[in-house]
């Protein structure tokens, strides 16, 4: 196997490994215009506390759209 046969190997078992997940985590479902769209299982779990007892450093807006909306 030459260094150029080996590049193209591992870049593509690198590929798969990273996309492993994306396909094994998700389950595949139709939406009503016929596209398919990912659905995931994932539901995250509630907040342990107010989203503004972190106040001051960690204003209420902060923390909602952090918790609610980029997890």
């Amino acid at each position: 196997m030459n260094k150029r046969e080996f590049l193209k190997t591992a870049g593509i078992l690198s590929a798969g490994v990273m996309l492993s997940p994306l396909v094994s985590c998700a389950s595949k479902t139709i939406l009503p215009g016929g596209l398919p769209a990912t659905v995931s299982e994932f539901q995250l779990p509630a907040l342990g506390f107010a989203f503004n007892a972190l106040e001051p450093n960690i204003d209420a807006m902060t923390m909602e759209i952090h918790h609610g909306k980029h997890h």
